[in-house]
């Protein structure tokens, strides 16, 4: 099979204003007209893609095996390196990967798992398949790869502890995170037991990116218990790195949902690694039908986070430059996670959902809550209750993981409208035509 990468613009809606879309239907291009689009093809399925946020930037794909280079500006191909298979010589970056006894000793297929570029530095990180989920680093200039090097540092530890274990061969995504000079990695996998053992790949974790470039430090993580990998509905993403919190998004929103946040308080010198889940509610409300049930949907098929710009800051409350959340959720079969031709598009600001999760750990916290509510979150921990402390001075009940509630409730932005539609991606920008300042929708 080849893969063809086309340059395509794909948008989304944004910032509200009085702008329709057209009654009729929208034809981007001509049917009459022959387009030579540019494009760049390769044998096999590109993986991912990374580029800066540049108009001359490079623009990095990868394949099975395979890592391209390529000018963003008309496609032209620049550099091929061989990433796999691991025991192939001519995969000479491979072979430079000393590993000692945690190598895997047989010759492994090398996917990309994840693709980043340093939106700072010319870095590239790869983190692949194969060799236990470990990663490179790719040093570049405006033409080509100039130098490649395995994130690796020999342990006495076992490799179930591997802080340079990143990937896992059933998903990981990572957001990379800039911090005082410092590269933090924000990592989230989906794992079963086999994982688990063989690999130092854990549920959630953050990572740091040693100043020497040869792996990472500052190890600490949150997995699944050893009986629950294979219950877990679905992985996680990190999705949005925010005053050093990461936003990860559960898919199935009906048997684990919502966004899980490291916790927000605290000054961040003295900041531990933090777990709450928060809920989100997406529905449909009939507002001519007082006496029908709001219609909830239970799927998150995409999400984005955006500044918001002033129109529709003003419409959702917000000041200008608040970020929100834009979530496409869909409706599922009956007993069943497969969702159906039925989507809704909710809001939820940040700032909002920080006060939830912030309002629910009082609660849980307070040394006057006779209720001791289940902390919740069985895939990571046995049983706990609410309250851990006892003193307001005792901060250690807000480091264990816990379920917010209630949920944070929002109506679909689309009234409805989008019955019949199954939503998969969503991208969000502001627009500002150049006949007026005030943003709208597009």
């Amino acid at each position: 099979m080849w893969t063809r990468c086309w340059i395509l613009l794909i948008f989304w809606a944004s910032s509200a204003s009085t702008w329709q879309c057209p009654a009729g239907p929208f034809q981007s291009l001509d049917p009459n007209v022959h387009y030579d689009l540019l494009h760049f093809t390769i044998p096999g399925l590109i993986q991912n893609v990374a580029a800066k946020e540049d108009p001359d930037a490079l623009l990095f794909l990868t394949a099975a095996n395979r890592l391209h280079v390529v000018r963003s500006s008309d496609l032209h191909p620049l550099q091929e390196l061989i990433t796999g298979p691991t025991d192939f010589s001519g995969c000479s970056m491979c072979a430079g990967c000393e590993m000692g006894s945690a190598h895997p000793g047989r010759g492994e297929d090398t996917d990309s798992i994840v693709l980043l570029v340093d939106p700072e530095e010319n870095f590239l990180f790869r983190c692949g398949s194969s060799l236990r989920g470990l990663c490179y680093l790719h040093r570049f200039n405006d033409s080509e790869i100039v130098r490649s090097s395995c994130l690796f540092r020999p342990q006495d530890k076992p490799m179930a502890s591997c802080p340079d274990c990143i990937a896992s061969p059933l998903g990981t995504t990572v957001a990379l995170v800039q911090g005082r000079g410092t590269i933090y990695f924000y990592v989230a996998s989906s794992v079963d037991s086999e994982v688990i053992q063989n690999y130092g790949t854990t549920s959630i974790s953050i990572r740091r990116f040693l100043s020497s470039e040869d792996g990472f430090g500052n190890f600490q993580s949150l997995t699944v218990l050893p009986l629950a990998p294979e219950r877990l509905p679905h992985p996680l993403r990190p999705h949005l790195q925010h005053r050093r919190t990461c936003l990860l998004l559960n898919r199935a929103a009906g048997k684990s949902p919502g966004p899980i946040l490291p916790e927000p308080a605290g000054p961040p010198q003295h900041r531990k690694f933090g777990h709450e889940k928060l809920v989100l509610d997406c529905r449909v409300e009939e507002k001519r039908r007082r006496r029908s049930e709001p219609r909830s949907f239970n799927v998150l098929q995409a999400a984005h986070v955006v500044v918001v710009g002033k129109d529709l800051a003003a419409e959702l409350n917000l000041d200008l430059g608040d970020l929100v959340l834009f979530a496409a959720f869909a409706q599922s079969e009956p007993n069943s996670e497969k969702p159906v031709k039925m989507s809704a598009v909710c809001a939820f600001p940040l700032k909002l959902i920080d006060q939830f999760i912030m309002e629910g750990m009082k609660k849980c916290c307070s040394v006057g809550d006779t209720e001791r509510p289940s902390r919740g979150l069985r895939y990571y921990q046995d049983d706990h209750y609410c309250p851990q402390n006892a003193s307001d001075t005792d901060l250690s009940c807000w480091g264990v993981p816990t379920l917010v509630t209630p949920p944070m409730t929002r109506v679909d932005l689309f009234n409805g409208r989008m019955s019949g539609i199954l939503l998969t991606a969503l991208y969000v920008t502001t627009h500002d035509p150049p006949h007026r300042r005030a943003p709208g929708y597009r």
